[in-house]
Order: structure tokens, then C-alpha cells, then sequence
């Protein structure tokens, strides 16, 4: 399902800009706010798509579920905090990727599987050499350190800039630089190392 998701991704975002689209959020969430789970229905329905993309980058496919179901939980108690300084779509995302990343850390801590990006031990693992070796991009991103896979998801796949990164992630601009380039670099160093095959 994630792979799915994944490949998607880019027809599932929906523009920011879009004024009809962002009224109608609008509407859904002061009537969310007002008690109306009909109009939370809508929202959840519209939004479900990006949160689970969203999840299957940020997260294992087996906490994809739950975290869904946690950043719903989330805007349901967060939507009076809503002020339209922003459309619907940019604060909803950003409380999504804040409660992702949330999750992510929390879960890490609970199974005490600690994952430090300036470990020497983050090379990129050598691919099997194999003739019906598929290029697999998602394991690729998958196998990053989560501060690089972090960074490339939200530059390369949502298009924050590196100022918003860092305001998401609680990190430096240019932190945020290093870090995707660190991780392109991964990337491009995993699919340049490839057996070619004749």
C-alpha cells in the first residue's frame, strides 16, 4: 500500500494556493470546531491521502496505521488552534509532519533503537548483485538516516525550503542544506554503484 502511496505522491499533494479548495477547508474546520463531525468527516476524507503518504516516507509500513489515526486524533484537539494565518493545507501539513515525527521518536525511544545521522556507521549498504535486480528507489530513501530522509522528503517531494525544514525539524538552515546534500549524495552513490548487465 505505501509503495503505491508513494509513487503518487506527487498527484496526491494538493497546491497550496488553491483559494475554493482552501475556503472550503476553511468552512470544514470552523464547523469541525463548532462540534460538527460531519464537516470533520469531509476534512479527514480530503486529507487522508496526504497524511498516509506522508507517513509511509516519514515512518515503517507497520506504524502506518496508528500514526494516521494520531494525527487525526491531533487535529481533531488541535483545530481550535487554527488562526487562518495560513491556509488549512500548510498548518494541517506542518501539525502532520510534526505529529509524524513526533511518533517516529516517540516509538524509536520506546524500542530503544537509537539512529544518530554523525555516526560513521550510516554508509550506504552495497546492493546484491543480482540479474533481476529491480531499482528500487523507495528502500533506497527508506535506508537513509531519518534526518536525511527527512529533509529530501520535505525539499525534494513537498517543497519546503530549507528555512521552513529547519523550523520543522528544530535544526539550522543550513543543517538542512548538509543534510540533503548528504542524502542525494547517498542516493546517487547507491544507483551509481549498480552492476551494469548485458
Amino acid at each position: 500500500m505505501c509503495q503505491i502511496l508513494r509513487k503518487q505522491v506527487h498527484r496526491i499533494r494538493r497546491p497550496m494556493t488553491a483559494v475554493a479548495d482552501n475556503n472550503r477547508d476553511v468552512e470544514d474546520a470552523l464547523n469541525s470546531i463548532a462540534g460538527d463531525t460531519a464537516a470533520f468527516e469531509q476534512l479527514y476524507r480530503r486529507y487522508l491521502p496526504n497524511v498516509r503518504a506522508n507517513a509511509c516516507w516519514l515512518l515503517s509500513d507497520h506504524d502506518v496505521d496508528d500514526a494516521v489515526q494520531e494525527v487525526f486524533i491531533r487535529l481533531w484537539q488541535k483545530m481550535p488552534l487554527f488562526e487562518q494565518r495560513s491556509t488549512f493545507n500548510t498548518w494541517f501539513t506542518r501539525l502532520t509532519i510534526n505529529v509524524l515525527l513526533n511518533y517516529r521518536n516517540a516509538r524509536s525511544r520506546r524500542s530503544a533503537v537509537v539512529v544518530a545521522f554523525e555516526d560513521e556507521e550510516n554508509e550506504t549498504p552495497a546492493r546484491d548483485a543480482s540479474p533481476d535486480l529491480a531499482l528500487d528507489l523507495e528502500s533506497a530513501i527508506a535506508s537513509l538516516p531519518n534526518g536525511a530522509r527527512d529533509v529530501l522528503v520535505f525539499h525534494d517531494v513537498h517543497g519546503f525550503d530549507h528555512e521552513e525544514i529547519a523550523a520543522l525539524l528544530g535544526i539550522a538552515a543550513s543543517t538542512s542544506r548538509s543534510q540533503l546534500a548528504r542524502a542525494r549524495f547517498a542516493l546517487r552513490n547507491r544507483f551509481d554503484n549498480l552492476p551494469e548487465f548485458s
